[in-house]
């Protein structure tokens, strides 16, 4: 999903954009890059098995970043929960407990 140019955003269109920016940058800019790896992975999957062909080189290049996106994605969960004092009750409706 591609993001519209916000130009002199206001602090408001900021953290609407990416909530997560206001409890880390580090972990927002962690959360853009599992977003644009989920998008290429779906892309390579998608390359792989086209015009009942299937292409081993995608298909390789999605495993391999499949196995980087799901850390990422254990990784953004994991310290979300053991932040929780950080974030809103309905930011935690559904509680992963790892």
């Amino acid at each position: 999903m591609e993001k519209r140019c916000l130009i002199a955003p206001t602090e408001e269109e900021i953290f609407e954009r990416e909530p997560l920016l206001k409890f880390s940058f580090f972990l927002s800019e962690r959360n853009n890059w599992i977003n644009s790896t989920g998008i290429e992975i779906l892309s390579n999957l998608d390359k792989g098995f086209s015009d009942l062909k299937i292409n081993s080189e995608y298909i390789g290049k999605a495993s391999f970043l499949s196995w980087f996106w799901t850390l990422g994605v254990y990784e953004i969960i994991r310290t979300i929960t053991q932040a929780q004092d950080c974030f809103s009750i309905q930011f935690h409706c559904c509680p992963i407990k790892i």
